[in-house]
């Protein structure tokens, strides 16, 4: 998010990482048996980003990691970190912001 009156502590704050904020999409044909997907497409993982009601804007995209990999999420500024792998008619998204908050960590103002 860009916009910096959503959050309640600075960029540098540290964050603690628990839990999975990971959504997976299979769309038709479903791939059965083991069969090898093709190579990401980083064309249609930055458009598949952009159509994300969570995401502001694509600034840039980053290095790319493994599909098995966590994000490297260290510090508040980290959550704006997305990471989104497309393969054939596999897409995958690691968003924070799709996990909802506690009710007893939000803003009373």
């Amino acid at each position: 998010m860009t916009e910096n009156g959503f959050w309640e502590c600075p960029p540098e704050q540290g964050v603690a990482q628990h839990g999975e904020f990971r959504l997976t999409l299979i769309g038709w044909p479903f791939h059965t048996g083991g069969r090898v997907l093709p190579a990401h497409d980083p064309a249609r993982a930055r458009e598949f980003a952009a159509a994300l009601g969570t995401i502001d804007t694509v600034a840039e995209e980053v290095d790319r990691i493994e599909a098995t990999e966590r994000l490297p999420f260290a510090t508040r500024a980290d959550l704006d970190l997305v990471g989104v792998g497309c393969w054939g008619t596999v897409a995958e998204v690691n968003d924070p912001a799709l996990r909802s908050r506690p009710a007893w960590s939000r803003s009373t103002t």
